[in-house]
């Protein structure tokens, strides 16, 4: 089941042309130019890898529960409701669960290990990412996160305003598509300059994948569900708009969202 849609038809309020216009300026952020050097383009991979991360981590799993949340306060899926949520069990088990960068049978993972495994090949220092994980396994991501060189305070800003929303189901609800929306647009200016040296063939599959998938397929998904919640759970415009203020702050300086920059 899909949309054609915008974010702002299905909201409806004021907030969600912002949102809008928040992710075309990310799209078009200045920090996306030059990244035919190697240097940058390395520093751009870093930063994909902390997005990356997150969204593994916590949005797409908050998203899968809050869904299926929903669901309890329902009758047994049927119709609409059932081809909906095959999509999205279909966008979840592609973020979480799949080989669909690499392909390489038998491997199921979310995509954050497939931006490792690209930033490793193109040279990029994996220690600080293994420590990373280490003390998160030791302490805790909140703590970890502060005693982590990997993580900026732009990141950990960025990081907040996630969690924020992933208190939320409706603001997940607006967060994922939001992020599809992005995901394209960004990649695809990314592969535009991006350093052609053979270290980086990894990396640039990874980018041309997420540009197949989130137009393709997992972006309109998220929109028809989010609009179908919108017409059916009761919300107020209020709340509507507290929830799209949550995901307009995720998508502003000084952070850039998706799978991410940040």
């Amino acid at each position: 089941m899909t949309t054609k849609k915008t974010l702002a038809e299905i909201l409806q309020i004021p907030e969600a042309e912002t949102l809008q216009e928040a992710i075309a300026r990310s799209a078009q952020s200045p920090s996306l130019d030059g990244l035919d050097d190697p240097e940058r383009a390395l520093r751009f991979m870093r930063t994909n890898l902390r997005g990356s991360y997150v969204f593994g981590r916590f949005v797409v799993p908050s998203y899968a529960a809050a869904i299926f949340a929903t669901l309890t306060t329902l009758p047994p899926v049927k119709g609409h409701l059932g081809v909906s949520l095959s999509t999205i069990i279909d966008v979840v088990r592609g973020e979480l669960v799949t080989n669909n960068i690499f392909e390489r049978p038998g491997e199921y993972h979310a995509h954050f290990w497939d931006a490792l495994e690209a930033y490793a090949f193109a040279g990029g220092d994996i220690t600080e990412v293994a420590s990373f994980i280490s003390d998160e396994s030791k302490f805790g991501f909140s703590k970890a996160i502060e005693l982590s060189s990997l993580w900026s305070a732009g990141s950990r800003r960025y990081v907040e305003n996630v969690r924020r929303c992933c208190q939320d189901p409706l603001a997940l609800f607006i967060l994922m598509p939001a992020n599809e929306d992005l995901a394209p647009r960004l990649y695809a200016r990314v592969l535009a300059t991006f350093s052609k040296e053979p270290q980086f063939a990894k990396f640039r599959r990874f980018l041309e994948k997420h540009v197949e998938l989130d137009e393709g397929g997992h972006g309109p998904a998220a929109l028809a569900w989010l609009d179908m919640y919108i017409k059916n759970a009761g919300r107020e415009p209020a709340q509507i708009r507290a929830a799209t203020n949550k995901v307009v702050a995720v998508f502003s300086p000084p952070s850039v969202v998706k799978k991410g920059v940040a």
